[in-house]
């Protein structure tokens, strides 16, 4: 059988407190003040009420917040699509602007051509005119006395008539095709003009556009870091709240130990009034198994605790399988060792008798047993002063 040297600190060590609850006892016993200091439940129930209040609060704040961001995002979302239509008209105004630009030259080529052959047209006219007045009426006279033929002299005076008025003709279809020119110049200038006016209103929305959207990003930059705080906020407020809450159920479970501890028996006084924890043979007693008991027992005989307590201890250890330590007050432990079952958890409370767990072969052992002990402030004790004969 193993020695059991090891066993007060294993007790010592969990018997304590887990650490919430370990660290609500040192504030609640350290200080001057003592217990006058510690906080009561309805103290930490009010700080816990009031960080609820700031919790719904702050949630509301961060859904005002969303509620506003979502806003902003909308509307800016509305500039964008409308900066992105007005640069699409620009374009469409610009590439207008261009083909108006271009109709407007070729317009200006075609008119210094006819112009450059009206020119011509009028050089010939007036050459044609100074000719006939040179000659004057000999021409005419020398034409009429050459010819014997009257109807060959009718003839050559409408050929004279006839190329007169039909340069005159082409000058005057020149001159109105210039004119035209002209009215078709005048009219692609004004509607120039008119889609250059469109395009610097357009120009002027675009930048307002831009103006807005860009107070718009700023708004919601700073909305977004704002939400950012109040979930950091919130988070923190959840933290302290969920603190709050385990240290309300610390001060509870202190209350509520304090309380059973105050009920428990003084263990000392029960000497000679125990009942064995399990039902069979002593293998070997104090001593010779070590520092207590090794009780030989069918596999999964109850094992029954030998009066109330709370369990400190309920796990698996090497040497000792699955053991259990209950914590009877008064610096009093009772100890139980290679269990098959346990049936109680850490920080259960169980009254006398009450059965925590079945006899088992755990730890290394060939045979069913139960090793039990007694321990007074780590000091092993022998159960034949408690168990009745």
């Amino acid at each position: 059988m193993p020695a059991l040297a090891n066993l007060g600190d294993v007790s010592a060590r969990f018997n304590s407190p887990r650490p919430l609850l370990a660290l609500f006892c040192l504030l609640w016993l350290a200080g001057p003040g003592g217990a006058r200091d510690r906080p009561t439940s309805d103290e930490v129930e009010a700080r816990l009420e009031a960080i609820r209040g700031r919790i719904n609060e702050v949630q509301g704040q961060i859904e005002a917040l969303n509620v506003e961001r979502d806003d902003v995002s909308g509307r800016l979302e509305v500039a964008e699509t409308q900066i992105g239509r007005t640069v699409a008209q620009i374009q469409g105004l610009n590439e207008g602007i261009n083909r108006q630009r271009s109709a407007l030259v070729s317009l200006r080529d075609e008119r210094q051509v006819t112009e450059e052959g009206l020119a011509t047209e009028r050089q010939a006219l007036a050459s044609q005119v100074r000719a006939a007045y040179r000659a004057g009426r000999q021409d005419y006279l020398r034409l009429l006395l050459s010819q014997n033929d009257p109807a060959t002299l009718v003839r050559l005076f409408g050929y004279y008539r006839y190329f007169s008025q039909a340069r005159v003709r082409q000058i005057e279809l020149v001159s109105s095709h210039i004119a035209r020119l002209t009215r078709l110049e005048d009219e692609v200038q004004r509607e120039t003009g008119v889609l250059e006016d469109l395009r610097e209103q357009h120009q002027i929305e675009r930048e307002q556009l831009e103006t807005g959207r860009a107070l718009r990003a700023l708004v919601l930059d700073d909305l977004e870091a704002q939400l950012a705080d109040e979930t950091g906020q919130l988070a923190r407020l959840e933290q302290d709240r969920s603190q709050l809450e385990q240290l309300l159920e610390a001060l509870r479970q202190v209350l509520t130990e304090a309380e059973g501890r105050a009920q428990l028996p003084d263990f000392g006084s029960l000497a000679g009034k125990l009942d064995a924890p399990a039902v069979g043979a002593v293998l070997a007693g104090f001593g010779a198994a070590g520092r207590g008991w090794l009780i030989g027992a069918d596999l999964g005989v109850p094992i029954q605790a030998v009066a109330a307590g709370q369990v400190v201890f309920a796990d698996w250890l090497r040497g000792f399988g699955l053991i259990l330590i209950l914590d009877h007050g008064g610096g009093w432990l009772t100890l139980y060792a290679h269990a098959d079952s346990l049936f109680v958890e850490l920080g259960d409370w169980v009254s006398s008798g009450a059965v925590v767990g079945g006899v088992g072969a755990s730890g290394g052992r060939a045979e069913p047993a139960l090793y039990f002990e007694i321990r007074q402030d780590g000091k092993p004790v022998d159960p034949a002063r408690f168990l009745r004969r």
